[in-house]
Parts: structure tokens; C-alpha cells; sequence
């Protein structure tokens, strides 16, 4: 199982021109992954909401973390096969996705995402994803 330092270093390396300072992870189980999400300027729309795709993009990478978690480096090559997103309140502040393993089989799994903030769940998500392991990784 991935460390939470592991998880943020694969991060920086797979995504090089993302902002990873943005994203801090807080625990890593196979049950649970936890993902903290600074906010930048340009993740706000006006009136100082955080914008829809900043939520996406928050749960889809808590996922893809929480798969490497349970499966290791190798899989990083899974990809996301669906994401479902419920919108329940505008969030104006740093963001904590709560990752939760759902179940699965060994090519597909599902998760569930609840985004949080400091008062408050902002948003529910459901994923699913195509688990593929790279042996030369």
C-alpha cells in the first residue's frame, strides 16, 4: 500500500504541469483516502464560488489516488470509466474529499467522494474505474 508522501510524489511526477501544491494528501487506507484542496483564483467563479470542473477535477484525482493506494504504482494506467456528481451547496473554501472504497472486481472498481468543507458537504460523487496494472512501472 501507498504512503501519503508516495501518493503526492507520483502526483508531481504524472502531472507535470498541474499545480500539485494545491493537493495534500491526508491518510491513504485501502478502506479510505483522504485529499485536501487548496483554492487558487482561477478555481473561483464570480461571486467567489468554486467552480464545478474544480470539484470534478478534486474527485476525480482523490479516486485515481485511492486506486494506486490499493493497488500500487502499477496501476496507474486506470482510468476513470464514470463519474456522477451531485452539486448540494455553493463551497467558497478549502475542500477535503473523503474517498471511500465501494466494491469491485479485479478490472473494475467503485468509489464514493464526499467533498467537504470546513461547515459543510458540498458535493457526492460516484466513480468507477477500469483498474489496469503496467508491469514496467
Amino acid at each position: 500500500m501507498l504512503t501519503p508522501i508516495e501518493l503526492g510524489e507520483i502526483l508531481k511526477k504524472g502531472f507535470p504541469l498541474l499545480d500539485c501544491s494545491l493537493f495534500s494528501v491526508e491518510t491513504a487506507s485501502l478502506a479510505e483516502l483522504l485529499l485536501r484542496r487548496r483554492l487558487a483564483p482561477h478555481d473561483l467563479r464570480p461571486g467567489a464560488i468554486v467552480s464545478g470542473p474544480t470539484l470534478m477535477d478534486l474527485v476525480d484525482t482523490a479516486g485515481w489516488l485511492h486506486v494506486l493506494t490499493r493497488h500500487g504504482a502499477s496501476a496507474h494506467a486506470s482510468v476513470t470509466s464514470d463519474l456522477s456528481i451531485h452539486f448540494l451547496a455553493p463551497a467558497r473554501s478549502e475542500l477535503l474529499a473523503v474517498c471511500m472504497f465501494e466494491g469491485g472486481t479485479r478490472l473494475r472498481e467503485r468509489y464514493a467522494v464526499h467533498v467537504k468543507t470546513a461547515s459543510e458537504t458540498v458535493a457526492i460523487a460516484h466513480l468507477g474505474y477500469a483498474i489496469r496494472q503496467d508491469e514496467s512501472a
